[in-house]
C-alpha cells in the first residue's frame, strides 16, 4: 500500500514489503539509517528506524498513535510530532487535532510542546519539524489553520525550559 523504495540506477528496490502503510521517510547520513512513520489499523502508527542494506525495521515508539514530520540533527537526535491522545481514547484519524512535539533520545521520548492542527481545511499541510545546525528545534504550530509561530529549543532543554520566540 505504502511502501518504501530505494531507487539506484533504473532499478527500483522496495525495502519495506508490507500491508501497512509507510510515510514520511527520513534518511539520516551518519547512521546510515531510514526512520519513517507506518500505519495499519490493528496496531495503528509507530516510528521505525531500518539500515539501508537489509529491511529489518526497529521501532523507536512506544505508543500507538499518529506520527510524522520525523526530523534528525546532525547530533542524532529524533524529533517528531505524535497524536496527543484523542486517536487512542476513541477519536477517528480524521478528527484528531490535538498532537506533541516529541524528541526521542536513546529510546526515551520527552514532550516538548503541544501543537494544535485540524488538518488545514484548504492546504492539508501537518507541522513542520526541523533541526537547525546548532542542534535547535524548530517547528509550526497553528491557530485557526494559520502558521502563527516558529518557535525553537536545544534538544537537550527540557519542556520547562521551552521559551516560545516568535
Amino acid at each position: 500500500m505504502g511502501d518504501l523504495y530505494l531507487k539506484k540506477g533504473s532499478k527500483n528496490k522496495n525495502l519495506t514489503n508490507s500491508k501497512d502503510h509507510e510515510t514520511n521517510p527520513v534518511y539520516d547520513s551518519v547512521s546510515r539509517m531510514i526512520y519513517f512513520a507506518s500505519w495499519n489499523d490493528k496496531d495503528m502508527g509507530a516510528i521505525y528506524k531500518m539500515a539501508v542494506n537489509n529491511n529489518k525495521k526497529k521501532k523507536i515508539t512506544d505508543v500507538p498513535s499518529q506520527y510524522g514530520s520525523i526530523s534528525i540533527s546532525e547530533k542524532g537526535h529524533i524529533a517528531y510530532v505524535k497524536g496527543g491522545g484523542s486517536l487512542i481514547n476513541g477519536q477517528l484519524l480524521e478528527g484528531q487535532t490535538d498532537y506533541e512535539l516529541v524528541l526521542n533520545w536513546k529510546g526515551k521520548e520527552t514532550k516538548l510542546a503541544d501543537i494544535t492542527w485540524s488538518g488545514n481545511r484548504y492546504a492539508k499541510r501537518p507541522p513542520t519539524v526541523l533541526f537547525g545546525t546548532d542542534d535547535r528545534i524548530y517547528y509550526s504550530d497553528y491557530v485557526n489553520d494559520i502558521p502563527v509561530s516558529y518557535t525553537h529549543l536545544r534538544a537537550h532543554e527540557t519542556r520547562e525550559a521551552l521559551v516560545c520566540r516568535r
